[in-house]
């Protein structure tokens, strides 16, 4: 075999095996691997969909979940318990309970958990049984974006730049010019997605440039920036940790640094604001971080204006 079909072959197994690894890494989501947070529907006896029942209509249906193949029913109304949430009845015979939905949560995730059915027959009271091997899996993803105080919802440029605001003019106590340089407020969007309906925990760093000088104030808010409350454990330039409250599958979180101008930073130099995701983390599941984490935001210089001179 000559050199040139030793490294064509060679090429071939190298993208056979990335697309292996791809193929075996890859998860779908279905009713056998769900994703945290999606719900899914399971039945018996129905049509292709499980809309419709056509077989064993009047029939009492017993529908429970286990730990292990043989084990008992797992203890849903346990204190604390929170790996999945059942929409019917559970481990309760029913008539014509066919179909069942469960929506899976975030301690389930890396978890196996096997599905039970018994139907017992309504004129004889015999029963079968049937399982499903089901594992969840946590496709919890972060992003982060850009966004303005106009528009809390659009993503922004990579590289947005927002001038110090108007400077506004008084007179101190003695008579002279005062002038007070405002508050510059600059806002970033994280997006988490396919997570269920609890808390969860939003590790993050914001580092504010070495050319701003006064003080920092940063706040979060979930309700699409109508209320901010503040970062509890935020320290410019060190990694750190903020519990978001969550009350559906997906969650919109608005950070919004400000920078305290005052009467004291007139603003002359740029300076950046720099917002990194480092991580989540909701129960058994992590999420996905995406290729750009960090998103910054960059504050012009004023012009460097004399004073007026006269003569």
């Amino acid at each position: 075999m000559n050199i040139m079909k030793r490294i064509r072959n060679l090429c071939i197994a190298i993208i056979a095996l990335v697309g292996l690894s791809s193929s075996a890494f890859a998860q779908t989501n279905s009713g056998t691997t769900p994703a945290i947070g999606t719900p899914h529907k399971y039945w018996v006896n129905a049509n292709v969909d499980g809309s419709i029942q056509e077989e064993g209509k009047g029939n009492s249906y017993t529908w429970y979940l286990t730990s292990t193949i043989d084990g008992t029913a797992i203890d849903i109304g346990a204190p604390g318990f929170n790996e999945f949430a059942f929409a019917e009845d559970y481990n309760t015979a029913t008539v014509d309970l066919f179909a069942v939905n469960i929506t899976w949560q975030a301690a389930s995730a890396g978890s196996t958990y096997y599905l039970h059915i018994i139907e017992t027959d309504k004129d004889n009271g015999c029963t079968n049984h049937k399982a499903e091997i089901i594992t969840p899996f946590s496709d919890f993803q972060l992003a982060i974006a850009n966004v303005t105080a106009a528009d809390l919802v659009t993503a922004a440029a990579d590289d947005l730049k927002v001038c110090a605001p108007n400077v506004a003019l008084s007179l101190d106590g003695d008579g002279k010019v005062e002038y007070n340089y405002g508050t510059t407020a600059l806002y970033y969007k994280v997006d988490a997605t396919n997570i269920d309906a609890a808390d969860y925990v939003l590790g993050y760093n914001i580092d504010v440039n070495d050319n701003f000088t006064e003080t920092v104030k940063a706040t979060y808010s979930t309700d699409g920036g109508v209320t901010y409350s503040d970062l509890i454990n935020y320290s410019d330039g060190d990694d750190a940790t903020q519990p978001i409250t969550n009350t559906a599958n997906a969650s919109t979180v608005i950070i919004k640094v400000e920078l305290v101008n005052g009467t004291a930073f007139e603003g002359i130099t740029a300076h950046d604001v720099t917002v990194k995701l480092v991580s989540g983390t909701q129960e058994a599941a992590s999420a996905k971080l995406p290729a750009d984490v960090d998103k910054k935001q960059n504050v012009p210089a004023r012009p460097s204006t004399s004073g007026i001179g006269s003569n």
